[in-house]
Formats: C-alpha cells, structure tokens, sequence
C-alpha cells in the first residue's frame, strides 16, 4: 500500500538521541521494470526479514523505489520510521495500516542521491539490531518514505518482535477449503461430451453383456457401489466416480436406476486404503504439468498449505482418481496437518434448508463418511463448513443429517463481549430463542491453553478429546468461530473501518458494501501477524483460541476484493501457525477441546442466490430421467457418473452468486434428459393385418447410444381384441435397430391401437411411447382353411367320377377263342418274321 504526500507531514519524526547512529544501507542497480500506468513515483516495501524478530536478530527492511512516470526522477531521501508504542488494540493497527495517523520515530534516511529513468526502480536496504528498538513485544507500525524530486511516497507495514519466554501459546487453527472453483466448473467439458466420453472409454476388463430380464438390484442405503470405469475417462477436472451413493432420487420410480446423491449427487470417494497411492510424496506428487493442469485448483496447490495447524476440509465428490488421491495424501502426511470431508459437492445447507430439502443433506453427509473411510488415513467426517449466512435452522438440520460440529465466521455468529471473542464456541439451537450454551468451566481459552500444555505432558483434559468426540449439550452445536478480519487479512485484503466494526460487533446481518483494500503478500503476512500479537494481548492472562477460514476457491467472501495466490495465502498462514505466541492446532483437536464463549446465530436468515426448491426437484426429475436410461446398459455408472457430479454443482456455494452459471449448467442437464428419454426408442409402423387368433407382432426398436442395451419391449391394448402376452427382453446393439416380436392373441374382427413402449426390467417407461395401428381379422385363417379344404375335396370327388364315366371298356372274351389265338401267335414265332406280321395284320395288332 501507498500513501504520497500529504502524509509525510503528518509523520512525527522523533529520534532518541541514544538511537542516532548510521546505519548500514545498501543501494542495487537500477533494473528495467514494466511500465506501470501511474502518475508518480511510488515505493513499497518487499521485504521485513524473519516474520518475527527474535531478542538477538537484526531487522533487515528492504524498500523498492519505482519510477512509472515517462520523464526521469531525482531520487533525494528515502527514510525509515518506526511506531514508538507498540498498537493498544486491534483497530489500532487496521488504523496504522488504513494510512491514519501514528506515532512514528525516524530511524535512518538514505540519500542515494540517484537519478531513475522512466520505468526502473532501485532498492534500497535498512539494518536496524533488535536492541535499538523498544523490548516491549508484539506489532509495531514501519513506514517507508522516499523524496523523489521533492514529491514524498510512502508505504507502511509492519514488524512483530516475539514475546519472552513467559507467554503461553494458545491454539491457532487454520481451515482451508478444497471445493470446486468457477474456474473448475467453466473448463469442465459439457455434460454431454463427458457423458460420451465416459461411454466409449474402454473397461478395465471384459464388458458384461446387458441383462434385461431381471432388474439390477440398488445398493442398501449408505452401501458403496464400486464403478468398472476408468477415473480418468474424462478431460478437465471432472473424473468418473469410482464410489456411487445408493441413495437415488429416481428410487421410487425405477429400483434399477443407478444411485444418485443430494438429488444431484453421487461421492467419488477415494479408493480403498489397500489400493491407495504410496504416502511418499516424491512417489505419489503428479509428476507433469499435465497432471497438475487436471486437478480442481484448490488441489493443486494444497502443498501451498502443508503446515502444521492447517486443516483442508475436502469436498468428497473433488477426489475422483489417482491424482486427487495423491495431492491429499501428500497434504495430510505433512507434520501437523489434518484432513477432514465435508459435505458432499459443498451443498449449500441453507439453501437446501431453506427449500425444505433438508434430507439431501443426510445424504451429502453420506458422501463424506464414505470418503473418509476409503481414505486410508485418519479423517473426520462430521465437521461442515458452512457459508456465509447460515443460521439456526440450518445448523438444526446438519445437526440431525450427522453433522457434529460447524465452522463459521464472525460474519453470522454475533456475541456479546467487546473483546475478540475465542475461536472454540458453542450455539445454541432452540428455536425458541433461547441464548445459553454450555461452557468450561474457565470461561475462556486458559482452559484451551491448559489443554494443550496436558496434551504435551501426556495428561487427557476430557473425555472428548480423548475420545475423539465433540461434546455439546443437548440442544447446542459445537463451532469454531473464525476471525473474520484475521481471515481476510491473511488473504490480502485490508476491510474498510465500517467492514472491521461489523465484524467486530459479531456481524450477524452480513458485511456492507466492500470498501477496503488490497495488501501485498509481505503486507497481508506482517498485519495478519500483528493482528494476533494484538489479539492475544488484549488479554494475556486468558488468551483466547484463534481461527483462520480461507475463503473457497475464487469465491471473495471474506477476501472481497481479491484474494492473493494460494502461494503468498499458504505462505503467510505458515507464518501465523509458526508465531511464538500460538500453538497449531487442527481443527478437530480444537473441537474435542470445551468452548471458552457462546456465540448466537439468527432463527432463519434467507440469503439472494440461494437455490430453490422448483430448481432442485427440476434437477432431480432430469436425473431421474438420465438415471433410467443408463439402467440399461452394461455400465450405468459411465453415464451416472458425469451426470451426477454435473448435477450436484446446482446446489453448490460456488454458484449461490453466480446465476448464469448455474442456469448453464441446468440446461445442460436437460438437454441431456431429453436426450436420453428418446435413446432407446420404438419406431413408427405401418399398418399391421392380424389375422389369426395367435400372432408374433413386429415392434422396430432403436438404440442410439455408443453401447448395447439390454431393453424390455412391452405391448399394451385397451381393446379386448388384441391381448398382449409378457413383455419381451431383448438387446440391442449400438446406434442400430432391431425387430422384436412380441406374441399377441387376437379375436374377432376390427382396427386397434396398441402401444408399445421400451421399459426398464421392472417396468419403467423408457422415453415416450408409440401407437401401432393394427388390423384384426382373427378366425379369417381358419375358416379360409376349412372352405379351400372343402373346395379341393370336391374337385378330387368330381375328377374320380368323370374318369369313372368317360373310361373305355372291352368286351369279354372267350377262353377257348383265347387259347387259339395264343396257339396262333406260337405257331407264327416259329414260323418266322413274316408269319408274325401277317398275324399281326389279320388280327389289327400295332
């Protein structure tokens, strides 16, 4: 940060004489910048040394001088202030670092005395030892002034010089959420591209062939159902699921649909922990660029974060393959890390409360459990992140889905003390208002300290933490309550005086309008430092427990103006968790601890972009649909898969502000539906003639999915003429047609509509249904036999009579004229040739 000018004059330069010494300076050569579009010289300060300043060390501040104005600039003086008093409170140093007034001392100036062209910059170096600055301990305020051609710029940040050996740590806990970003979602191929794609990558082993004539059994509720798909059948950062929820919207009107979470959702839990990756991070790190470009953004730089006292709190549906597994598992082996998955697809519990869709929560705490016990190391499952603006019903609602414990921000839970809250609290729940919670027995965090030092020697402090249970009372929620502005600062953003005092007050009906700042990675480092020394010192005798949430991915909520990169974020929570005043804690060890404060929670608070309940049954009805049709084929998880992760994202925080984004992601999903409704589907025909009581009717089904399918073709008629008989399984090939028959009985004589319709094995419609005209002459096939039977045996009579009638008939002849006549032909054979023919003449022989 910058302040030019009319500052410098309100700088108090006050020097001991006992402090005036020379100090060591060094000037760098100029070196070549990009030209910045500002109207004059500025400088920042890059660089405090050690984050916090030990008894012995040496302050060593350095300072860039930039010129990004288009002329060359004189630089006269750059001179070192340091606060004289270390800041009372935690408005003070906001206030220190918002430009206002402070007491300062002048500690050095330079006079380098150095021309800077246009577009360069020079650096410039102080050395101060720890004992020229005062040995009271904690955050003082240090300004840079640089006097370029008589015009003044400043820059401000701070130094935290460490405490004695007198001050007892009190637990830190950072929580990083490990959801899917905006950037996730926009580079996340279409719906149906994935779908195809999941489709036609090839099995891990031989391909079952469909079986249409019994239904594929769901899975008992809570039970994981592994996917024979490859995770990897994807692009972008969405991977077919290798764990599928048995709970399925679609349930009730088809038992063989595959399993589909939150209506929408379906966990991709890790693998189980026989199969899981090595824990050796140089064996199991994504090894390419390629891989790392795979994974969900807040997975990629989740080794950013690796430091003790942080807790990453895992969507299940994120951890979809080997390289998901591999980012986590190196994160968690990290010392003093911990891992811990909530809800499935970061559902937005208020929304879903809100819409009276409570019971998808139950099943997006179902996601978690399953991701925790096939993680292959220690991870909670009963901890929810919530988002901003949650409330009393909602935390009800997660109380009665499983949910033991929440985290939170200042932003929504108020409390009454003017001081910093601790960060371990309780919530009361009655809906009746009622506003007392079940505390320690200290009343404060010198009771979490006491724990923590039992911890160290051995000694349990409760039964929850040796348990490993969180205790609350009956009608309370255990939460960790973070520092709203502690968290921002962390992030890079420095609130508004208006934002720090809603925080402070306890929040409850959300920020105004953001009005803060931006810090640089070393300034958001240095103020979140000097916020906690502060925060710790305003009661040394009780300090209290701190809290740091990290906003979601890209979401801004805490960080509203911008966040810094997951790098700088990880680096300055790395120096907070290493403060000599704080003790890293995870975020479940916090928990198991007694609350040191009650914090209160609205009854019911509806916020803008919360997802509705025509927009989730909408949801649900599509997945229904798409839930059907994958019943058929050989693998229905390559189509669930995708859809269900797809689906899951429309109740998602990332998307509570974001409409456009989800109206997309919506129509991707229907367009999917009516697709999938008409994949397998029966064809028109032409005019059927039956004409006989027992027939094969011809039903034309089609398949257009890259697979076979394995369909039940059923008839239905209201006319008593047609009767159909059971339904006929068949399977069909894919993007072809196939002709099946299906046995009807016919009787009588007229014109009948019969519908045919391709079902699931247990009867499901399949897509919309076709009418067949059919025309019935039953009997005409019978009766044609008999008449043309009939007719045939008249011919046959009528031909035997006529030869009988029109015969020729000899006369008889007399024996004894007979043997004469064969005397005669004897004797004339004897005779020879010529008597033959001369008998044969007299006798008219041919």
């Amino acid at each position: 940060m910058m302040w030019r000018g009319a500052l410098a004059g309100a700088v108090a330069a006050w020097v001991p004489l006992s402090a005036w010494v020379p100090l060591g300076a060094q000037a760098l050569p100029a070196q070549v910048l990009p030209a910045r579009p500002a109207a004059a010289p500025s400088v920042d300060i890059v660089d405090v040394g050690a984050p916090v300043l030990g008894k012995d060390a040496t302050l060593t501040l350095t300072a860039t001088v930039t010129n990004s104005t288009t002329e060359t600039r004189h630089l006269n003086s750059v001179s070192l202030y340091i606060q004289r008093y270390v800041p009372s409170s935690r408005s003070a140093v906001l206030s220190f670092m918002r430009a206002e007034p402070a007491g300062l001392a002048l500690y050095d100036t330079l006079t380098p005395d150095a021309d800077l062209a246009p577009g360069t910059s020079t650096r410039v170096t102080f050395s101060v030892p720890r004992e020229r600055i005062p040995a009271e301990w904690g955050p003082r305020g240090v300004q840079v002034s640089a006097v370029v051609d008589g015009e003044t710029a400043t820059d401000r940040s701070f130094i935290v010089t460490a405490p004695g050996d007198d001050a007892a740590p009190v637990p830190i806990s950072a929580i990083v959420p490990v959801t899917r970003s905006l950037s996730d979602v926009s580079r996340t191929p279409a719906l149906e591209e994935q779908v195809y794609a999941s489709l036609t990558a090839p099995a891990p082993g031989a391909s079952p062939q469909p079986q249409p004539s019994a239904p594929v059994p769901s899975a008992p509720a809570g039970a994981a159902t592994p996917s024979p798909t490859a995770p990897s059948a994807t692009s972008g950062s969405l991977a077919v699921p290798s764990v599928t929820s048995a709970s399925d919207p679609a349930a009730s009107a088809a038992s063989s649909a595959p399993a589909a979470s939150q209506g929408a959702s379906a966990p991709a839990a890790p693998s189980a922990p026989g199969t899981a990756p090595s824990s050796s991070p140089t064996a199991s790190a994504p090894s390419s660029a390629s891989q790392a470009e795979r994974l969900p953004h807040r997975l990629s730089t989740l080794e950013y974060f690796a430091h003790p006292g942080v807790s990453a709190a895992v969507d299940p549906l994120l951890i979809g393959g080997d390289p998901e597994r591999a980012a986590l598992r190196n994160f968690e082996s990290a010392a003093g890390t911990s891992v811990f998955f909530g809800l499935g697809a970061d559902v937005d519990a208020a929304a879903l409360t809100h819409a009276g869709r409570a019971d998808k929560l139950a099943l997006a705490r179902q996601d978690a459990v399953q991701a925790a016990q096939a993680s292959g190391f220690a991870a909670r499952s009963d901890i929810a992140v919530t988002a901003l603006g949650v409330d009393r019903a909602t935390a009800r609602a997660l109380r009665d889905a499983g949910v033991a414990a929440l985290i939170t921000t200042d932003v929504d839970a108020t409390h009454a003390s003017w001081l910093s809250p601790s960060g371990r609290v309780n919530i009361p729940l009655d809906a009746e208002g009622n506003k007392t919670c079940s505390l320690s027995e200290t009343r404060g965090a010198g009771a979490e300290a006491a724990g923590l030092a039992d911890a160290d020697s051995g000694t349990a402090t409760n039964e929850a933490a040796d348990s490993g249970e969180i205790a609350t009372g009956p009608d309370e929620a255990a939460a960790l309550r973070a520092d709203g502005v502690l968290s921002a600062l962390v992030q890079g953003y420095l609130p508004s005086s208006d934002e720090a005092n809603v925080l402070a007050s306890g929040g409850g009906e959300g920020l105004p309008e953001a009005a803060g700042s931006r810090l640089s990675a070393i300034d958001a480092r240095q103020t979140a430092l000097a916020l906690s020394a502060a925060t710790y010192r305003e009661l040394p005798a009780a300090p209290r427990a701190q809290v740091v949430l990290v906003d979601r991915p890209e979401s801004a909520a805490l960080a509203r103006a911008g966040a810094l990169p997951d790098r700088d974020i990880g680096a300055a929570l790395g120096a907070l968790t290493s403060a000599p005043w704080l003790a890293p804690t995870a975020a479940g060890d916090l928990l198991e601890k007694p609350a040191a404060g009650c914090a209160q929670l609205p009854e019911e608070r509806v916020l803008p972009g919360e997802i509705s309940a025509t927009q989730l049954a909408r949801g649900d009805a599509h997945v229904t649909t798409i839930s059907t049709t994958a019943a058929l084929t050989p693998r229905p998880a390559d189509i669930t898969g995708p859809v269900t992760h797809h689906a899951a994202q429309l109740a998602g925080v990332a998307l509570r502000d974001h409409h456009e984004q989800r109206e997309e992601l919506a129509a991707q999903l229907a367009q999917l539906a009516e697709e999938m409704a008409g994949a397998v589907t029966v064809q028109p025909s032409s005019t059927i003639n039956i004409i006989s009581e027992s027939a094969d009717l011809p039903v034309h089904v089609h398949n257009s999915l890259p697979v076979p399918v394995g369909a039940v073709v059923e008839l239905r008629a209201e006319d008593f003429r047609i009767v159909p008989s059971d339904p006929v399984a068949a399977t069909i090939p894919p993007a072809a047609s196939v002709t099946v028959a299906v046995p009807v009985q016919a009787s009588g004589s007229g014109n009948v509509t019969v519908t045919a319709a391709v079902t699931d094995p247990v009867g499901t419609p399949i897509g919309a249904v076709q009418d067949i005209n059919v025309r019935v002459r039953a009997g005409w096939e019978t009766t044609g036999t008999y008449i043309i039977g009939a007719l045939l045996a008249v011919l046959l009579l009528g031909g035997i009579a006529r030869s009988l009638r029109s015969g020729r008939r000899s006369g008889g002849v007399d024996p004894e004229k007979h043997l004469h006549n064969l005397r005669e032909a004897s004797a004339a054979e004897e005779a020879g040739p010529r008597a033959v023919d001369k008998l044969r003449e007299e006798h008219e022989i041919p």
